[in-house]
């Protein structure tokens, strides 16, 4: 059990003269507190998945990807989101397509995929670090400098199953639920390609 959901089932009771007991679960009531707050988290599920379709579903246009990374950040609540495609033909650089950081959309960027934590996601599968990522990207880049230590990134693929980059999210401290965000990059990765 998560410490919120702990925390949330604590609550002020009154014992028999009425004085307040701080920190005590009230006996019958620990199943019904239990599904509200199940529900509020389902609730925030709910929300974060209504939030991607009608983003993934809105027509294209010249700013489709800016629009995506903006509203990929605000769903899960991160520092940084970027979507990178190959930029080359040994598939060696990576270059972004749209990038966010800190509210703000970036200029477009390339980097070099070796010696990145993207270099484990690219033609592979969803990984998330909770912590301690950005001894993973070298000393100069902006996400070192910017401090970020958690990491959640999901590849890209085309229709035929051809590797096309990743989709990435960063925070500087862990991402409250990386189920949350394993399955919000994989549904803004099929609007992608």
């Amino acid at each position: 059990m998560s410490r919120r959901m702990s925390r949330d089932l604590r609550t002020r009771t009154r014992d028999a003269r009425g004085s307040d007991t701080p920190g005590a679960v009230r006996v019958g009531t620990h199943a019904t507190e239990a599904r509200g707050t199940l529900v509020g988290a389902t609730s925030r599920s709910e929300q974060a998945l209504q939030r991607a379709a009608l983003a993934v579903s809105r027509a294209g246009g010249p700013r489709v990807y800016e629009a995506l990374i903006a509203e990929l950040a605000d769903i899960l609540e991160v520092d940084v989101a970027f979507v990178a495609v190959f930029d080359d033909v040994g598939r060696t650089q990576l270059r972004s397509l749209a990038a966010w950081l800190d509210g703000h959309l970036l200029r477009n960027f390339c980097y070099a995929l070796a010696g990145t934590p993207c270099a484990q996601v690219v033609g592979r599968d969803f990984r998330y670090v909770a912590q301690g990522v950005s001894a993973d990207f070298a000393a100069d880049t902006i996400f070192t400098a910017k401090g970020m230590d958690c990491y959640a990134a999901y590849p890209l693929f085309d229709g035929s199953g051809e590797s096309l980059g990743l989709l990435v999210t960063m925070t500087r401290t862990a991402m409250p639920d990386p189920a949350l965000a394993e399955s919000m990059l994989k549904i803004f990765a099929m609007r992608v390609p």
